[in-house]
């Protein structure tokens, strides 16, 4: 069993491959998994709360340590808060330039075979869209 396995790596790596006391200890965690189980329903539902508490105290903590050693790393480039704001300082304008006349192409689609004329699909602002591209 993984558990068995993984239980030995960390507490005893010398041991790993003897298969009687890997089973043993699987066993003994499966026994363990199964204890909230055998109690019912709330009581199982409190044990996993209690491990989605601890759990996610962990990852704050992490995403706490993360961060500090972010401010604090010492590299030419200090951090922005842009890196964590989606699209902060970019330039939507070539973005929605570029993709307009696919949705004007596709308007014109939709009112194909209407009495009145398609939509244009080009814009006077269209002729400058890669000028200053680089």
């Amino acid at each position: 069993m993984p558990a068995g396995t993984y239980t030995l790596a960390l507490v005893a790596p010398a041991q790993t491959n003897n298969n009687l006391l890997v089973s043993l200890i699987g066993s003994g965690w499966a026994i363990v998994a199964a204890i909230p189980l055998i109690w019912g329903i709330v009581p199982t539902a409190r044990f996993t709360f209690v491990f989605l508490i601890t759990e996610s105290l962990i990852i704050g903590l992490f995403f706490v340590l993360g961060f500090v050693k972010l401010l604090t790393h010492g590299a030419g480039v200090a951090p922005s808060p842009h890196w964590f704001v989606p699209g902060a300082g970019t330039n939507y304008t070539r973005l929605h330039r570029a993709l307009r006349p696919a949705s004007a192409l596709a308007a014109a689609r939709r009112h194909a075979g209407r009495t009145r004329a398609p939509l244009s699909i080009t814009h006077p602002d269209d002729a400058d869209m890669f000028a200053d591209a680089s």
